[in-house]
């Protein structure tokens, strides 16, 4: 498993903006980290789903979702024109806290990749696969992260998980916070 942390510790960014704020909305609790990219050495291109696209670059904003009480963690992306890129969701062991109060997780490999086509793409079930037969986590975590998966999938198939479509008015927010608090 990799332990991501709110703060994007794992990423080269030179310049950035970061706000970690609690949300209380009828499609999201939890809390949000808000990341705004000033300046990154390159962009970072992926092509996990076959499709090649930036994920970073100069002007772009994350929002990283830590939903109280569940098991997977949301990154909403967008360009520098605050247009979606994509949702990122990873299946998680459940959200923790540094000593500082950062949330961060432990990715369980299982992922959820949405773009704003519509087009949803459910990933990495060889890597949990793997990561079981290895032992590097219990027949309980690879039970529970299936279960997870699943059902957010299904949700979300289903037009019954909000939060992506409302993260854009939450990018609104949060921009409107950060920038204020300069």
């Amino acid at each position: 498993m990799k332990r991501r942390y709110a703060d994007y510790r794992e990423t080269a960014i030179a310049k950035k903006r970061t706000m970690l704020t609690y949300m209380q909305k009828p499609e999201f609790t939890g809390w949000a980290y808000l990341l705004c990219i000033d300046e990154i050495a390159s962009p970072m291109i992926d092509d996990n789903i076959g499709i090649k696209m930036c994920i970073a670059d100069n002007g772009y904003v994350y929002i990283r979702y830590f939903p109280d009480n569940e098991n997977y963690c949301i990154m909403a992306i967008f360009n520098e024109k605050h247009q979606a890129v994509e949702w990122y969701i990873d299946i998680t062991t459940g959200t923790q806290f540094t000593e500082d109060g950062l949330p961060f997780y432990d990715d369980i490999y299982l992922d959820i990749e949405v773009l704003p086509s519509g087009e949803i793409f459910y990933l990495d079930e060889d890597e949990l696969e793997d990561a079981l037969n290895t032992g590097d986590i219990t027949q309980n975590q690879y039970n529970k992260a299936i279960k997870d998966g699943q059902s957010l999938l299904t949700k979300i198939v289903n037009n019954e998980y909000q939060l992506l479509a409302k993260s854009q008015e939450h990018l609104v927010e949060l921009l409107q916070e950060v920038n204020n608090s300069l």
